[in-house]
């Protein structure tokens, strides 16, 4: 056996052992929910289009797998449909289908979300963490021997966020993502270097499958299509190679679609459209003109480099790459930049609570190219480079395995962390309670009945001349609209808007109590939408009151903060001491 080939079974072995024993009932929960729906919707309740989803809240209220449902929504016609694409769904099913005859067979119930659900299926997704280290052996020994294969193998699982996020978290789209890309690379070399008609189908049918997992993932397409051109002689060879070969590309596209059919077909009978953007949501999209480079290459937050250092070598190694395999540099560059590009420029750039950077994980197997490459041109160095080399890996590598074993115990916070709060932790071995103060606002409660942690605000009352009426009358159903642009309040991460106020009522017109809103709104419509409902006393039918209410992550700063009053019942409301204010946090947050 290969050095390389124990040295993946080794860390295959170690991550089935690190799985196994931080398996737990919840694993099918927030987005793994959504992914996994359409497999109980059609086997188990016969309702595929979501009909009646009332089974879905039924069992996360049983369960508790999400706080809130919204893996499903309303499209244009208000129709319950799939956050996510069915692609996942997919490599989720076989799991499914076993853990359904267990449950059968046992005592647990069948409602696809017991415990032999939730353990099956985790286990189950570690055989396309199998597969995609198999081929990713494959991948680097076409251009590198043993021992580099094995270095890049054992630095890639232990060394960066791919431990975390293809054990703990496998359910996650990474895993599959990361198995197919691997699968795609193999089969463009052997479909260019062998001309077998089987490595195209099989490249139609990762690519579908690509885009029925994360369609921005569609990008991977450049690397079958413009693989090994660097010139334009090159490029024309290339069409002449297509043009010889028409007949099975044209079957290859059909292969694809048919791929992806069961989606095209859910859309359109779902929507009347074939094609139907699900994501639909003005406080969350691809903002391709404003990427967070700084903050997902080397944020305090989520930087990729900043917690796992050891890809730096990945980086340096197109630099060798140039010379070592440079029919292929050029397309693998650009496919990395493009994919760091997209994953910079999504809102939430910080990709939820995990380890690192998320997404970044897709393009590992191109990115383990570049490393080998690097590594093969350090070895080739003196006794003394080779020597530094090395202990600089090990010390990299157990840095990724501790900083794993803090976030464990929560010293490495997984969604707010702050300059600050990295340095005071960042050899810590225990958690500081009082260290907390340093993260960035925790955005979990966004409606106050006070300010938070007052004496960390500057405080400004809104100069609002129309607000300082005594004794407003007003009748509308929508009255009293505050409206300014995010950025003529502040340059800060986040505000807290607040509101003193009194309103009365006349008791007999009284049907339903008036609300205060606050939202954030843009062309796209309006997001982060709260609201405070005012309890008027029964016996004067007034209420003085205070509330806050917390800035979401702004989409962009030019976006308008919106505070308005909502009359549900059109009742005559007399206002006093309407007084909105500012609240920004005297230090800003790294």
């Amino acid at each position: 056996m290969r050095i390389s080939q124990l040295t993946l079974l080794s860390c295959f072995l170690v991550m089935v052992i690190y799985r196994g024993v931080n398996i737990h009932s919840k694993e099918i929960s927030w987005d793994a929910f959504g992914y996994y729906l359409p497999l109980p919707a059609t086997f188990i309740h016969g309702d595929p289009l979501l009909d009646d989803p009332s089974w879905i809240y039924e069992a996360n209220r049983k369960y508790e797998l999400s706080q809130t449902v919204f893996q499903i929504i309303p499209n244009d016609d208000g129709i319950p449909t799939y956050l996510f694409l069915f692609g996942e769904a997919l490599f989720y099913a076989p799991g499914f289908f076993i853990a359904h005859a267990i449950a059968h067979f046992t005592n647990y119930p069948t409602d696809g979300f017991s415990l032999p659900y939730q353990y099956v299926l985790s286990i189950w997704m570690l055989f396309y963490v199998l597969i995609g280290l198999l081929y990713l052996e494959k991948i680097l020994r076409i251009w590198f021997n043993d021992k580099i294969v094995a270095i890049t193998l054992f630095t890639i699982v232990l060394g960066t966020n791919y431990l975390e996020h293809l054990t703990i978290k496998n359910l996650e789209t990474v895993n599959v993502l990361f198995m197919l890309v691997a699968i795609i690379v193999w089969h463009s070399h052997k479909w260019y270097s062998k001309e077998r008609v089987k490595d195209l189908y099989i490249l139609a049918i990762a690519s579908a499958l690509i885009i029925l997992v994360k369609p921005s993932e569609i990008i991977i397409g450049i690397v079958p299509l413009l693989w090994g051109i660097i010139s334009y002689s090159g490029l024309m060879e290339r069409l002449t190679f297509w043009k010889r070969n028409i007949r099975q590309l044209i079957l290859s596209v059909v292969i694809g679609l048919l791929v992806l059919s069961p989606q095209l077909i859910y859309w359109y009978a779902q929507t009347g459209a074939v094609i139907y953007d699900s994501y639909n949501n003005p406080g969350i999209g691809l903002d391709m003109f404003e990427p967070h480079f700084y903050e997902t290459l080397i944020g305090f937050r989520k930087g990729w480099l900043l917690y796992t250092p050891v890809m730096l070598f990945s980086l340096l190694g197109f630099i060798t790459l140039r010379k070592r395999i440079p029919d292929l540099f050029p397309i693998l560059l650009v496919y990395f930049l493009l994919e760091i590009w997209i994953i910079s420029s999504w809102t939430e750039w910080w990709y939820g609570a995990g380890y690192s950077l998320r997404p970044i994980i897709t393009a590992y197997p191109i990115l383990a190219i570049a490393f080998a490459s690097w590594i093969e041109y350090m070895v080739q160095k003196s006794r003394t480079t080779r020597f530094l080399q090395y202990a600089l890996l090990a010390i990299l590598i157990g840095h990724n395995l501790f900083q794993m074993w803090q976030m464990k115990y929560g010293i490495v916070d997984l969604t707010r962390s702050t300059k600050a709060y990295y340095m005071k932790n960042f050899l810590a071995t225990q958690l500081n309670l009082e260290d907390q103060a340093l993260l960035l606002v925790d955005r979990r409660s966004t409606v106050k009945d006070y300010l938070p942690n007052h004496s960390a605000y500057d405080t400004d009352t809104l100069n609002i001349d129309w607000f300082k009426v005594n004794h407003h009358l007003v009748s509308e159903e929508f009255v009293l609209d505050y409206r300014q642009p995010y950025n003529e309040l502040t340059t800060g991460d986040h505000i807290w808007l607040g509101l003193n106020a009194t309103l009365c009522i006349d008791s007999t017109q009284q049907q339903s109590d008036p609300v205060v809103v606050f939202a954030v709104e843009r062309k796209e419509g309006l997001y982060a939408y709260t609201t405070k409902e005012i309890h008027l006393s029964e016996n004067k039918q007034c209420a003085t009151f205070e509330v806050f209410f917390l800035s979401p992550h702004i989409r962009n700063s030019q976006d308008e903060i919106h505070l308005y009053l909502w009359n549900r019942s059109h009742s005559e409301l007399i206002v006093d001491d309407w007084k909105v204010s500012v609240s920004q946090p005297i230090n800003s947050s790294d």
